[in-house]
């Protein structure tokens, strides 16, 4: 196992907030504003697509490095993130499916709903806090692998 790189979670954690603030007064718009404006829509998928991938990066990183166990996808990185009690269950659940909110967007695999990407924007300007917050704690404290069965 790899040392965690404290510099590397910590960037991402600062580039996480600057773009949440980007992405706050959007938050703010109704439905119809924000399906009315072009605009809009596409600083929003694009600020998602930057958040959404910064945190499955810190995912990637804390359970490769700290615990020697990749995930097969961005999915199963928030699941295991709450398996290794870096994140809360619930919220590890709640965040999972950004995963595939990133993915159509990265990659265009569907047409994008805009509808849907206002409902995701909306989750992740209070999912995305939480968090960050949940992240900051562990870090800041050593995190331990729980031990698995036998003898001390």
């Amino acid at each position: 196992m790899s040392p965690l790189n404290q510099a590397l979670i910590t960037r991402k954690i600062q580039q996480v907030t600057e773009d949440l603030k980007k992405l706050t007064p959007y938050s703010r718009l109704t439905p119809a504003q924000y399906l009315s404006d072009d605009q809009s829509q596409l600083i929003v998928e694009r600020l998602l697509e930057r958040l959404i991938g910064r945190i499955i990066d810190i995912n990637f990183h804390l359970l490769k490095e700290v615990f020697d166990d990749l995930p097969q996808d961005y999915y199963q990185s928030f699941k295991k993130m709450a398996q290794h009690q870096v994140l809360d269950q619930s919220l590890a659940q709640d965040l999972a499916p950004a995963a595939a909110t990133r993915n159509i967007l990265a990659h265009q695999y569907d047409e994008v709903d805009p509808r849907q990407i206002y409902q995701a924007m909306k989750k992740a300007v209070t999912l995305i806090p939480r968090y960050l917050s949940q992240i900051q704690k562990k870090i800041a404290s050593p995190i331990q692998e729980p031990r698995t069965g036998g003898v001390s």
